[in-house]
């Protein structure tokens, strides 16, 4: 199965990250197919021939089968596809929509994952297809949608928006992976429900599912951050665990249990195991057992979402059932293969999460290496050998998925040991308890002692997480390259080598691959350290920037920025990481005083005026004093926070800075006036260009002006 599997994801990830033609590949395809039937049925009379022109079979295969993944990929694009309804002229005109997950509240609004069913043009109806991402304002009537709702709106399309900021989540090539490439909003009275219920059948019934067991949980007085957890434990729905709560998680190296994998999934395959054993008895049983099994861990992949690590857990528990059923053992390393290629020929995107490689690293890690850490120690006490042997596999886990982890995440737990000893026990045990409750919730009495428990549980596991995360240095923050990351795998397999064929050319490789990792994390120090550069941030809420200087930073913004630890992390904190900043500090823009001030030793202020290197900048605000401001003198870079309050705005002409920046936070009314004042060539609009990054030379540094 290998065999099949590396061309097949080789062709997938290609075509992710290099353009081909179509007809090109198709060619190439059916060339491929025809030498490998040839290959195959080429009779050789002499069979030195045949020997040494083996390989050829093989290598047309693996050849059909790469370009088999690369159009899998390709096809797999919605655009591709006729009848797309951005391939019509759709501006003003009406459309349906269908709800088709779960709506989600954000702060101002509700925001919608739709399928776009139908286009009114010239008073007809026209099918069309393509999923779209709808935010409604937010509102009674929009809280109260649900899956499979139809609505009536008034299509106003656009693409979606790609990263306005150095290093930031490319949320639109998320998007993009999940066959969206469109978004809209709509405010209260723009559109109209005009049916419910319209959803697919199985989806319709994991979602009543989903909300009959929160409702249980609800009735039984679960509530509050218990609730949120036993959701997120239980149905991998994390959408109510606050921020910090989170944060705990993720710096107690427990994130794994909030998301539902094969833990989550092989408990409820023991349960169905053992309520369906008594088939067992009867002469074909089996197969019905087998049968209802599948459905049921499907349909628990169905309710929880179906996230890559259920989808992974599920498949191989199915084939893991059958093989069972047929009496017939299956390699893990086969089923591993079989379950990735089938999840790839699904959906070729799939190998765009990163909670695929992590579902499948983790796994590969725990069935390779917890056998070898196993053998290690031993110990007669059950108790022991079972605590040795959760270690072993939260070591095996850790380190198959920490290069890739801390790589998109800079973050180790430094407590991950610690912490899965005590959490995933209580993982298990709150599942159990959860499932137990939902099957007994109508016996009275049973149902209020489980309940009882499985509050206690959640909130020990509360606290647990909790003590892990205050402890000293609970995590740490590297920060590794992508070439990197492979460099530290390329060590791990290199080290796997060695100890399992005793070759010494596997620890040169090994110690040769070791210093091209600390070279490269020299090179990057060495770049962090001379850096002094200044980023003035896209962000629709209000002004931000960073000056920064070797590996520290000023960060000068409004109060309500500087304050919002979530935008900042979403927006800025990833860019500093990649810099390597280690001190920022803060300062409003209502602290910037109208006197000398010199902050964090390289940012000089004078009279709102701020000189970093040989740059003189000016922020113009509502506060700006247009008296005291020397608005005359020639700067080289003017910020347009927002435009002071002014019946006239003739005091424009006086600028002459070589940029004038227009975030963007500014209004409409401000950005035509400023366009009408201004030099055009000299605007940098921050909407349409995204963050305005800029190297600082040394001449003026923190040298009074």
């Amino acid at each position: 199965m290998l065999r099949f599997f590396i061309p097949l994801l080789a062709g997938v990830l290609l075509a992710n990250y290099i353009h081909f033609s179509p007809g090109i590949v198709l060619a190439v395809f059916f060339t491929a197919v025809l030498l490998t039937v040839v290959a195959y049925r080429m009779p050789f009379k002499n069979e030195i021939l045949a020997f040494r022109y083996r390989w050829f079979f093989g290598a047309s295969l693996s050849l059909a089968v790469l370009l088999a993944g690369i159009l899998l990929s390709i096809f797999n694009s919605s655009l591709m596809r006729s009848h797309h309804f951005s391939t019509y002229d759709y501006a003003g005109k009406s459309c349906i929509l269908r709800v088709v997950e779960s709506p989600s509240e954000r702060a101002n609004s509700v925001r919608l994952m739709v399928d776009v069913e139908a286009l009114k043009k010239n008073n007809e109806w026209l099918a069309v297809r393509g999923k779209a991402l709808v935010y409604l304002e937010k509102d009674s009537a929009a809280l109260h949608l649900m899956y499979g709702d139809k609505l009536l709106v008034k299509a106003g399309f656009s693409e979606t928006r790609a990263p306005a900021n150095p290093h930031e989540f490319n949320y639109k090539r998320y998007l993009a992976f999940n066959n969206i490439h469109h978004q809209s909003y709509h405010r209260s009275g723009d559109w109209k429900l005009i049916k419910r219920g319209q959803g697919r059948l199985l989806h319709t019934l994991g979602f009543n599912a989903r909300t009959y067991v929160l409702d249980k949980m609800a009735a039984y007085g679960i509530e509050g951050q218990n609730y949120a957890l036993v959701s997120a434990l239980l149905l991998g729905m994390r959408d109510a665990l606050d921020n910090d709560m989170l944060k705990e998680f993720s710096s107690a190296g427990a994130m794994h249990v909030l998301c539902v994998s094969g833990l989550h999934v092989g408990i409820i395959f023991l349960v169905l195991n053992f309520a369906f054993s008594f088939l067992d008895k009867f002469s074909k049983g089996r197969y019905l057992k087998a049968l209802l099994v599948i459905i049921f861990i499907w349909f628990y992949a169905i309710i929880t979402g179906l996230a890559p690590s259920v989808m992974r857990a599920s498949t191989m528990f199915s084939v893991i059932t059958i093989g069972k059923a047929l009496n017939r053992n299956t390699s893990v390393y086969n089923s591993l293969c079989f379950s990735a290629a089938l999840l790839i020929v699904i959906n070729p995107y799939i190998v765009a999460k990163l909670g695929f490689w992590l579902s499948y690293l983790a796994v590969l890690g725990i069935v390779y290496l917890h056998p070898k850490f196993y053998k290690w120690l031993t110990f007669k006490n059950k108790i022991a050998d079972k605590i040795w042997s959760l270690a072993c596999v939260s070591l095996a886990a850790q380190i198959a998925t920490s290069p890739i982890a801390v790589y998109f995440f800079n973050q180790f737990p430094n407590y991950f040991l610690i912490s899965n000893l005590m959490v995933v026990p209580l993982a298990t045990l709150i599942v159990y308890s959860g499932v137990a409750l939902v099957m007994v919730s109508f016996i009275p009495y049973v149902s209020d002692v489980v309940a009882y428990l499985l509050s206690l549980l959640l909130s020990a596991m509360r606290q647990v997480v909790g003590f892990i995360d205050g402890l000293p240095y609970a995590t740490a923050h590297p920060v590794i390259t992508q070439m990197q990351m492979f460099i530290v795998y390329a060590v791990i397999i290199g080290l796997i080598l060695y100890f399992h064929k005793q070759k010494v050319v596997y620890l040169k490789t090994v110690m040769l691959t070791l210093i091209a990792f600390f070279f490269i994390s020299t090179v990057n120090n060495i770049y962090s350290k001379r850096q002094h550069k200044m980023v003035v941030y896209s962000l629709n809420r209000g002004l931000g920037i960073d000056f920064i200087q070797g590996r520290d930073a000023v960060f000068v913004a409004d109060k309500a920025v500087s304050q919002d630890s979530s935008l900042i992390g979403y927006h800025i904190e990833n860019h500093r990481l990649r810099s390597r900043i280690r001190n920022v500090t803060v300062v409003t823009t209502d602290e910037l005083a109208e006197r000398d001030t010199l902050i964090g030793n390289l940012l000089y202020v004078r009279n709102q005026h701020l000189y970093f290197g040989n740059k003189k900048i000016t922020l113009v605000s509502r506060q700006t004093s247009l008296k005291k401001h020397s608005i005359s003198l020639e700067q080289d870079l003017v910020i347009f926070n927002r435009l002071p309050f002014t019946r006239s705005h003739d005091y424009l002409e006086n600028f002459s800075a070589r940029l004038h920046v227009l975030p963007p936070v500014l209004n409409m009314f401000e950005r035509n006036t400023l366009s009408n004042y201004l030099n055009h060539e000299s605007l940098f609009d921050m909407r349409q260009n995204g963050a305005l990054i800029l190297e600082v030379g040394q001449e003026r540094k923190l040298k009074q002006p």
